[in-house]
């Protein structure tokens, strides 16, 4: 059995040990994997790359191995198989191994225990020959009101347009947070409210970091676990327009009536008093004349014009005062519920929390 095989072994017989409550929990995983490579470390300190290539290769093999504990092995199985002892280098199983650390770690350096200039060149190569890409989510995020944002850094092997979205379950409504344009790092940034609502419903979530290369047009996709804990938030009823109702009448109604019936008088008065001075002395010395008619209509249209036009009813203090107050009250009112709904919503929390191990 070669020293890879006999590592994998180890692995499970640690980790399926009966009784043992660390490999119920899992803190044993994490210590042998730890030990692994501590000990694939300590092979390749003692120039002994072939051990050290297969017990990082052993480690690389493990299904439940943490986003950090495959970079560290990648990183230390690069180094084994690219020494600076050529006789001992692997240039072909280098690249892949390289390729796969950029891809998964675009932003991280060869470590100091396995860098020297020729494996230095052969990553700057292969990081602009891979496009990759990473993102850091903290594990959560408890935000408060609409200005709070979480931060989420991000970075590629080549510049890119990134786009941080979040799904509800697996075939959900996808909504978009964030965005970055023509980068090779940054950071993307979110909100848990919006206009006055959750941005998500209480429940799981699925977090996606998106880039597309901007020369290439590549795609990488980041994605996360989450569960957003949104409480609903209740705002007080803000009523946006008046009844109106509610306004009682301000003025008596006009006595119209009235006018038209004094101008009706009024030219009836003046026909007559034409007609009684026409069968008077003068009627034999003044030639007849039709103006004295005419101009009784006009006086009595114009008096029940006038009286139409100017009688417009008598004010009513108590109701004008009514009004006034029923006004003043509801713009009280819907003052008073607009600064509580922004108390609201500046006092809204809502928590955010992820998985940091991408899928």
């Amino acid at each position: 059995m070669n020293l890879r095989a006999a590592t994998f072994v180890m692995i499970g017989l640690l980790l399926n040990r009966p009784g043992s409550l660390a490999a119920q929990t899992g803190t044993a995983e994490r210590g042998v994997v730890r030990d692994l490579l501590t000990s694939a470390r300590s092979h390749l300190n003692d120039l002994k790359f072939r051990e050290a290539d297969s017990v990082a290769r052993a480690v690389l093999d493990y299904p439940q191995l943490r986003r950090a504990e495959r970079i560290q092995a990648l990183q230390i199985d690069a180094g084994a198989l690219f020494p600076e002892q050529g006789t001992a280098q692997q240039r072909d199983a280098t690249i892949d191994i390289l390729r796969r650390l950029v891809k998964l770690a675009p932003a991280a350096p060869l470590p100091r225990e396995v860098s020297w200039q020729g494996l230095d060149s052969l990553y700057q190569t292969v990081h602009k020959q891979t496009f990759g890409v990473s993102a850091a989510p903290r594990s959560s995020y408890m935000l408060t009101g609409p200005q709070e944002k979480g931060a989420i850094d991000v970075a590629t092997s080549r510049s890119a347009h990134f786009l941080l979205i979040g799904r509800e379950g697996k075939l959900g409504r996808e909504i978009v947070l964030d965005s970055l344009t023509t980068a090779d790092r940054g950071t993307l940034r979110f909100s848990l409210l919006s206009s006055a609502r959750p941005i998500f419903r209480a429940g799981p979530i699925e977090l996606l970091v998106k880039a597309v290369d901007s020369t290439w047009n590549d795609t990488l996709v980041v994605q996360f676990d989450a569960f957003a804990d949104s409480p609903p938030l209740d705002l007080v009823p803000v009523v946006a327009k008046f009844d109106s109702t509610k306004i009682l009448p301000e003025v008596t109604k006009p006595r119209r009536t009235g006018g038209i019936v004094g101008g009706l008088v009024v030219a009836a008065a003046t026909f007559l008093a034409a007609q009684v001075i026409r069968e008077s002395s003068f009627k034999s010395a003044v030639p007849r004349d039709g103006r004295a008619g005419s101009l009784g209509i006009v006086i009595g249209i114009g008096t029940g014009a006038g009286v139409w036009l100017l009688d417009k009813g008598a004010p009513i203090p108590k109701n004008i005062q009514a009004n006034r107050d029923l006004l003043k009250n509801f713009g009280d009112e819907s003052t008073k519920a607009k600064a509580e709904n922004e108390k609201r919503i500046a006092n809204y929390r809502a928590e955010l929390r992820i998985d940091p191990e991408p899928k």
